[in-house]
């Protein structure tokens, strides 16, 4: 029996050596904690998404295997609810409701997806693999494009707080679709200068700091000329010689990309080429 007991207990050694030896296989997903989240803003601004891919652009949106969009994204909207409703003056003096969504950090992947007659999500439309990095903000916009290659259209939103008296801004060149000479300058009224020159499709350029002036115009011109695309805000007369007395600007410090987006062939409907205004901060 002592013999036994004792093969029994060798036998046993032998096995956990094995197993502890053994190379672990397991994929750990490089997930952090709350505390380290990326945060994830995406903009929907394809205006022909139907066309490019043959399926409707209204869709959900997933993250790390979870869905970051309430109702389904149609066009023109961001994960927010919507872009801000357009004003009367430039910089917006209205609170910051375009919140980034948090999402788990490392290897994960986006994917579009439409909502199935049986299952939620039977129908994915586009999964793209990306790294998010911890404490990092992203913007991504789905153009009529992003299928092709939808690593062009992710950026890292790099930008740190304004001086007081003064805002941030950058410019994201979203008509995609735009063969009439394709680049834009961006002119401001109030600071009297092109901010953003010889901007190409697909192009979001960096932030830059500016004063603080209240009833701005900003026109998106046709690269190195004076013939003007669109403006915002739209009702904006040319040329402006002043901003509403009524409204002034103590929200100085905050954070702006002015989006041309829209199909570059149409001026009216609601795809037609326009600009839009989204808060970072």
């Amino acid at each position: 029996m002592k013999k036994y007991l004792i093969l029994i207990f060798l036998f046993a050694g032998i096995v956990m050596t094995v197993i502890s030896c053994k190379k672990d296989q397991s994929y750990r997903a490089k997930f952090k904690t709350t505390s380290g989240d990326a945060l994830v803003k995406i903009m929907n601004v394809a205006p022909n998404f139907l066309a490019a891919t043959g399926y409707s652009d209204n869709f959900n949106v997933w993250i790390a295997n979870l869905k970051v969009n309430g109702p389904l994204l149609p066009y023109a909207t961001t994960l927010a609810g919507g872009y801000p409703s357009t004003v009367a003056t430039f910089p917006i003096a209205t609170a910051n409701n375009n919140t980034y969504a948090a999402v788990r950090t490392g290897d994960q992947h986006i994917r579009l997806s439409l909502q199935g007659k049986t299952l939620i999500d039977s129908l994915t439309i586009i999964d793209v693999p990306f790294y998010l990095g911890p404490n990092t903000k992203y913007s991504i916009f789905i153009t009529d494009s992003f299928k092709l290659t939808p690593s062009k259209y992710i950026f890292q939103d790099n930008f740190l707080t304004p001086d007081s008296g003064k805002y941030a801004v950058r410019f994201a060149h979203m008509v995609v679709n735009d063969t009439a000479g394709k680049k834009v300058d961006v002119y401001s009224v109030k600071q009297a200068t092109i901010l953003f020159s010889n901007v190409a499709p697909g192009t979001v350029t960096d932030f830059m700091s500016l004063p603080l002036k209240s009833g701005d115009t900003i026109s998106i011109l046709r690269a190195g000329t004076s013939f003007e695309l669109t403006r915002y805000p739209p009702s904006n007369p040319s040329p402006i010689t002043s901003g509403p007395s009524a409204i002034t600007y103590s929200n100085s410090k905050r954070v702006y990309t002015i989006i041309y987006k829209g199909d570059g062939k149409l001026t009216t409907g609601a795809k037609q080429r326009s600009v839009i205004v989204l808060n970072n901060q």
